[in-house]
């Protein structure tokens, strides 16, 4: 709700400019029906009330004027009576310094003694009071050089607490940067363990697919050999052997645990075995045939293998 919608500011505003605070009462429904009605016949009274003051009571300019010149009289007649006095009083001190002048050798006489008596008076005084003064500034002084003390120590005990924040300050990033230190080199060495993992078993993969390549190759001798090899339970048998072969080293290889640095090792080992599984398919399917295109197409597909393998080992070895 903002502010000008609360209570508070409808009230505020009925006393300060009450026809914003009706508007409001009425708006956002500060009061009850009653209450509103009542403040606004209220309100409605003040106005009809202050109008019909003002209508029975005007001032023209003429009585303005009529004032005014009334008041200039006043002071004038005023200032005459002031100047009468002033001049009565003059007369009366001059009649006083003639009567004055009589006594002015007496008065003279008892003026000198008199203040011969007040110079000693006060000189018995200053003496009576010079060492309570002394005594008070004494005191003033212990007191100043106490709270200077006061300070100093309040300041020496806050520059400590700030020495000793830092130190504070200071071990405890120490501390945290040794924390940092030891779980980093801890992540580093569990990397290195799933990255050593991962090449050791992407090692004996490799191995193995390797004997598959190795094992195609005997076969395409053979058919060199013998081209009606293909049509033998030998070669059926074979066959079946490296096709699931390449279907065991596909599936090993794409559940290998690799970490996130070891990823693209991954997905390149997995390239390369589809690559070499799409080769021997073609070839048994050629020798099987008696194919002689088919099986120097696989040949052709498997001549990439070697360029792909080396820069597998290069990379990730």
């Amino acid at each position: 709700m903002k502010f000008y919608e609360q209570a508070w500011f409808s009230i505020l505003m009925l006393i300060v400019f009450f026809p914003v605070g009706l508007f409001l009462m009425w708006k956002y429904e500060t009061f009850n029906k009653g209450a509103r009605i009542v403040l606004s016949v209220f309100a409605g009274s003040l106005i009809i009330g202050y109008t019909a003051f003002a209508l029975n009571n005007p001032k023209t300019e003429t009585t303005a004027k009529q004032d005014k010149i009334v008041a200039e009289a006043v002071d004038a007649e005023t200032s005459d009576e002031e100047e009468t006095k002033e001049a009565d009083t003059v007369d009366t001190e001059i009649e006083e310094e003639n009567a004055e002048e009589v006594d002015t050798t007496e008065a003279d006489k008892e003026d000198k003694e008199q203040t011969k008596q007040s110079v000693s008076v006060k000189a018995d005084t200053s003496e009576e009071e010079q060492p309570a003064t002394t005594e008070t500034d004494a005191m003033k002084q212990e007191q100043t050089k106490k709270e200077e003390t006061a300070n100093n120590d309040q300041k020496e005990a806050e520059q400590t607490n700030t020495e000793q924040t830092t130190e504070e300050d200071a071990e405890q990033t120490e501390q945290t940067d040794v924390e940092q230190t030891t779980t980093d080199e801890a992540d580093a060495s569990q990397q290195k363990i799933e990255e050593d993992t991962f090449d050791l078993a992407l090692h004996e993969e490799f191995t193995n697919l390797v004997y598959a390549i190795e094992f195609m190759a005997e076969l395409d001798l053979v058919y060199a050999e013998d081209p009606l090899v293909g049509q033998t339970e030998d070669f059926a048998g074979a066959a079946a052997d490296l096709t699931g072969i390449m279907d065991d080293l596909l599936s090993s290889a794409n559940k290998l645990d690799a970490p996130a640095t070891r990823a693209q090792a991954k997905t390149d080992y997995i390239n390369l075995v589809a690559l070499v599984q799409d080769s021997i398919a073609v070839g048994l399917n050629g020798i099987k045939t008696g194919n002689d295109s088919e099986v120097a197409r696989a040949e052709e597909m498997i001549d990439g293998f070697d360029a792909l393998a080396a820069a597998l080992v290069a990379n990730y070895n």
